[in-house]
């Protein structure tokens, strides 16, 4: 008698080893190995394309590793073959917002809530898209419900709070944190934004007594301890790491934003036309135009001076204290490289020797100018260029440096950036060895009618 043996069907082989490759991918998507998440996912797609689960999950690898276009597209293909899946519609919110598409983003978390309206994360993404839109008003209206909501907690009586300051009422936001403080939520976060209040209302005294109070609660927060240096008058060399980083990140999905349409940012720019006036033989619109050998970018940020410089040069670095910023900054595909760091220990640690070194708006964050200018002069090669932007302070402060009145070379201002003398500039400068190219009074940016003067600043490092 003849036996015959029971063959499984070709497509159920397939459909299982692809089941195997998107258990894979989303295994290693949870261990943080997305670009091998990414092929694994890629794999199970190939036999079931529109399987949403999987679709996302290579989304979110895919933005991991920075691919935020494709992420959006596999997203978008996951709303379209799941279109009744919350999460995917927030999923989609997320990326739209960092690619900066604003108006879908709010459309997509709306629809979130449309589908499902039970979950706060999902409020809370709509009102975040509001405010990177620029729609205050319409973002602080559901923070302030939510926060009534859930009134235990924290980041939301915070974020509601820091929406009153960004609409100029420190009255309201001082009001909000105080009740949160009453019910007993004395924390760090909520005394850093009620001394923030405070001090905006012009009540330095209680300003530095809530500074007091969270330096209490965490005596080793960067941000409390710079700004209670800055209400006090307390001697202060450079703004701690965790105050710079706090700073960056927290306003990171608004930064490039509010530089380029609410201050007008000029450094940028000024940056670029600094080094073509010095290297006039590297604007690209000249034939044979030559390119630097590297630049190295300090503060980078999002990119906005690396936008400005990247083709000028055969390699560009940044460095930035600031995870959150940077992803806008590798979002752009200009940066060879780019380093998390303080950017005086990256200075210190990099081999590299580079032939112009830029700071945007970065070195107003340091009082004592020697380490950065001794870290940049290490950088640089014979004859390379230090280009960077300072601010100038009060003009009654550069009145009383002038008249020799005021001796001190750098002041801490209620902005917690530092403005410099010119005098203690060009004496560090030169003490570290640079020369002095060239120092232009410039308006920096321009705030509600305010202009903040400052300096754009070309040293050089000399050939012997």
């Amino acid at each position: 008698m003849q036996t015959s043996t029971l063959k499984q069907p070709a497509d159920a082989g397939a459909d299982k080893e692809a089941q195997l490759h998107a258990s894979l991918g989303q295994l290693l998507l949870r261990q943080e190995r997305y670009a091998q998440a990414v092929n694994e996912l890629t794999a199970a797609l190939e036999a079931r394309p529109d399987n949403a689960a999987w679709l996302a999950s290579r989304a979110e690898a895919q933005e991991r590793i920075g691919a935020v276009t494709k992420a959006i597209e596999d997203a978008t293909a996951a709303v379209i073959a799941d279109p009744k899946r919350a999460e995917y519609a927030v999923l989609l919110g997320r990326l739209m917002l960092r690619s900066g598409h604003h108006d879908e983003a709010v459309m997509c978390y709306s629809e979130a809530i449309r589908l499902d309206d039970s979950r706060r994360e999902h409020y809370e993404g709509l009102a975040h898209a509001f405010w990177v839109k620029g729609n205050l008003a319409a973002a602080r209206e559901i923070y302030d419900r939510l926060r009534l909501a859930f009134p235990e907690s924290e980041g939301l009586q915070a974020v509601t709070a820091e929406l009153y300051i960004q609409e100029k009422d420190p009255a309201k936001a001082a009001a909000v944190c105080q009740e949160s403080i009453d019910r007993g939520m004395k924390s760090a976060l909520i005394y850093r934004v009620h001394g923030h209040a405070m001090m905006l209302m012009g009540d330095r005294a209680k300003a530095a007594d809530s500074f007091r109070k969270g330096l209490a609660v965490d005596p080793k927060d960067g941000y409390l301890l710079h700004m209670l240096a800055t209400v006090t008058g307390e001697p202060s060399e450079r703004a701690p790491e965790d105050y710079v980083r706090a700073i960056f990140d927290t306003h990171a999905d608004t930064y490039e934003t509010a530089a380029l349409f609410k201050l007008g940012v000029r450094i940028p720019g000024l940056v670029r036309r600094e080094i073509l006036r010095i290297r006039p033989k590297l604007d690209p619109s000249r034939p044979a135009a030559h390119k630097l050998s590297a630049i190295l970018d300090l503060g980078c940020g999002s990119g906005l001076t690396g936008s400005m410089v990247h083709d000028l040069t055969a390699y560009l670095k940044g460095v930035d204290l600031s995870r959150n910023l940077i992803r806008y900054a590798q979002l752009k595909s200009i940066y060879h490289e780019i380093e998390i760091a303080d950017m005086v220990a990256s200075m210190n640690a990099d081999p590299r020797l580079y032939e112009c070194v830029t700071a945007g708006d970065s070195v107003c964050y340091f009082g004592n100018l020697k380490p950065v200018f001794e870290g940049a002069f290490k950088r640089l090669l014979p004859s390379g260029l230090f280009v960077f932007s300072l601010e100038a302070g009060p003009e009654s402060w550069r009145a009383d440096v002038a008249a020799g009145v005021s001796k001190d070379g750098w002041r801490l201002q209620d902005s917690g950036r530092y403005c410099h003398a010119l005098p203690y500039v060009e004496a560090t400068a030169k003490a570290a060895g640079f020369e002095i190219v060239q120092v232009w009074p410039e308006v920096i940016n321009s705030e509600d009618g305010i202009d903040l003067h400052g300096y754009l600043i070309n040293l050089r490092r000399p050939l012997s």
